[in-house]
């Protein structure tokens, strides 16, 4: 049945615009005479492919799309892209034995798309400068490590995914250049300028990484008045010790992870607070000093997504309980109030329970997994006074909860809100 479909999609494409499809066969070797002089587009996807013929030049001047793609190319020959000069994407990824890139690709000026994606043995991308009209560029998880050169130049690029990469640093001065910019993947190992990326106006995808909570904050608050729907994924602290799926490919979602930093007292709001983004799905805090004991008190905006929050947290010793409203304050109508999907709670040596006091009842409402682990202080799960805000059957916690509890001492029966 595929041989038949790929005999018809063959035998309609001989017609203008015409396409040349050899996708998931092989082995096979590039033979030129197969490249007609009106190819529009050429797809080798998935093909076991030899080698290309040294000294091969397709003569395809109307060629707009070229898929060269997930095979073990090891070289391309040096005029292959000779008569492309109308080439508009350019598909090499997963290429990864790939190890040199032509110096002819710097020509090929019409080029909206380039994607080296997965060329995990490419060390050097020739300059880009004169590809002006670029508007995708993907180095992802190729061994380059240094930015290619001219990348300033490219004033119409709005995808540009460095992660995976060997980077050390960020060229000053090059991210405010590429102001179209709204997709930005940069490596985990570079720490995000966030001056430059607060110039970034129509960025509505990031992934990255800033050394301390001042940098997040700065880019953080340029962007948090922005009315828009937009998705990140964030790491805070230094690189040493990353989650594994850190620094691939952006997901929609809207996640930051805290690290090992410390909340400096006395340098005022901004310093003593985390600035906890809008909308936010995800919220990891490992091993942070300097927190407020009252966990939620520690962020200054509370505005979480519509599903409420996932949130984990590990190894912060201050954090006695997860939201505590001081007697004679009511929080039970406040629509800011942090709402949690799902609560991770581990090694916290002084957490006494994870509530007290009067909170808005939809703060845990839409709760479906609860893990509590090695909080040997802990006495109150929900305590009773809670209980009279949570009559209603749309605001109690959800009847689909999953509730895993590991070392924890409990007082005695009546002091918490068995689920």
């Amino acid at each position: 049945m595929l041989d038949l479909l790929r005999e018809m999609a063959l035998r309609i494409t001989t017609d203008k615009p015409r396409y040349m499809v050899r996708a998931g066969i092989g082995p096979l070797v590039l033979e030129e005479q197969d490249w007609v002089f009106d190819l529009d587009r050429v797809s080798f996807y998935d093909s076991e492919i030899k080698r290309i013929p040294e000294g091969m030049a397709p003569n395809c001047p109307t060629l707009s799309t070229l898929i060269l793609s997930n095979f073990d190319l090891t070289m391309i020959p040096g005029p292959f892209f000779q008569y492309m000069n109308k080439l508009q994407v350019l598909d090499l990824s997963d290429n990864s034995k790939l190890m040199d890139l032509l110096s002819s690709i710097s020509n090929l000026e019409s080029l909206r798309a380039l994607s080296l994606r997965g060329c995990e043995q490419l060390k050097y991308v020739p300059p880009l400068g004169k590809l002006k009209n670029l508007r995708v560029l993907d180095v992802f998880d190729t061994g380059i490590k240094e930015v290619p050169q001219g990348i300033e130049n490219l004033v119409k690029l709005k995808f540009l995914d460095m992660s995976g990469t060997d980077l050390d640093e960020l060229p000053k001065e090059i991210l405010p250049k590429l102001s179209h910019l709204q997709y930005l993947n940069l490596p985990i190992h570079v720490n995000a300028p966030a001056e430059d990326l607060a110039s970034l106006e129509v960025l509505d995808e990031f992934g990255g990484r800033f050394c301390d909570l001042h940098n997040f904050h700065m880019f953080m608050r340029s962007h948090h008045n922005y009315e828009k729907d937009w998705w990140y994924d964030i790491f805070v602290g230094q690189a040493d010790f990353l989650p594994d799926d850190v620094g691939e490919r952006i997901r929609k979602q809207r996640r930051v992870i805290v690290e090992d930093r410390t909340i400096e007292a006395g340098g005022g709001e901004a310093a003593t607070s985390f600035f906890l983004p809008r909308s936010i799905d995800f919220l990891e805090i490992r091993y942070c000093r300097g927190l407020r004991r009252c966990f939620v008190d520690n962020f200054l905006s509370r505005t979480t997504s519509l599903r409420g929050l996932t949130c984990s947290i590990c190894g912060c010793d201050e954090i006695e309980w997860i939201v505590n409203v001081p007697s004679g304050r009511d929080t039970t109508t406040e629509p800011h109030c942090i709402s949690f999907h799902s609560l991770k709670v581990e090694w916290f040596p002084n957490l006494v329970g994870l509530c007290n006091g009067k909170i808005a009842s939809h703060a845990f409402s839409g709760l479906t997994v609860l893990v509590i682990c090695h909080c040997s202080r802990m006495k109150k799960l929900f305590p009773r006074a809670i209980l009279q805000d949570l009559n209603n059957p749309i605001s109690t916690p959800s009847s689909n909860l999953t509730l895993h509890i590991f070392e924890v001492h409990w007082l005695s029966n009546n002091q918490f809100f068995s689920l």
